[in-house]
């Protein structure tokens, strides 16, 4: 399948020029873009990484959790004490930003043709350094959480193919509730995910040129260029 998408790369048209773009959400498949120099590689939303559990927006706003303690209770019956504490300026960093928004990284990505990074719209905010010559695609409103091999069920086949067997999960999402979390938690097939519209906190001030939009509905795709809001 990879020799056969390679060859129509090199085929004209396409062979002309390098803006056609290729997402890549493998290590191996972006390794091979970057050899080739066939297209233009862009870093996908599973390898970028960003922290997007949607628990961080409730830890990182501790107002009125300063100094409680809570009483837990282990499963053989000991309890704990724990006590609130509030996460430093450099946790609150590293939950909003992503382990590529790094000057080394960048610059060893931009030597390899990459220049451009795809992005979740997390509800505990977005911090990204600006550096020349790179760019980030904002994705809208679906957040990723997690991609398991295939919805859980009893008595999974791991030899089997990635398939749900569940015909009501192969219809429609299945909503789930965190307490304290202002969105509902979706899960579908095997992707765990959450809907945030809201734009991120100045967002005219981040490294971001694109907006990508998901129609829920359609599962359509539309670009556009930075708006002043969703």
């Amino acid at each position: 399948m990879l020799e056969r998408f390679l060859a129509m790369l090199g085929t004209p048209p396409v062979c002309r020029t390098r803006a056609l773009e290729v997402v890549c959400s493998d290590w191996g498949l972006l390794h091979v873009l970057t050899e080739h120099k066939l297209t233009t590689p862009v870093i996908g939303r599973v390898l970028t990484a960003r922290p997007s559990d949607p628990r961080l927006l409730r830890m990182l706003n501790c107002k009125g959790h300063s100094g409680k303690i809570r009483t837990l209770i282990h499963l053989d019956g000991r309890r704990c004490r724990l006590r609130f504490q509030p996460p430093t300026e450099a946790q609150a960093l590293q939950y909003r930003s992503c382990w590529i928004d790094k000057p080394a990284v960048i610059s060893w990505l931009m030597a390899r043709g990459i220049c451009r990074a795809e992005v979740d719209n997390t509800g505990q905010g977005i911090e990204l350094a600006t550096v020349p010559g790179w760019s980030y695609s904002l994705h809208v409103p679906e957040v990723l959480v997690a991609v398991m091999r295939s919805c859980p069920g009893a008595g999974e086949d791991f030899a089997a193919g990635p398939a749900c067997p569940s015909a009501r999960c192969a219809q429609s999402p299945v909503a789930w509730s965190i307490a304290g979390f202002p969105a509902v938690l979706w899960r579908h097939q095997n992707a765990l995910y959450y809907n945030w519209t809201r734009p991120p906190h100045e967002l005219d001030s981040l490294p971001v040129d694109r907006i990508v939009r998901r129609e829920s509905a359609c599962l359509c795709r539309r670009m556009s260029t930075k708006p002043d809001g969703f």
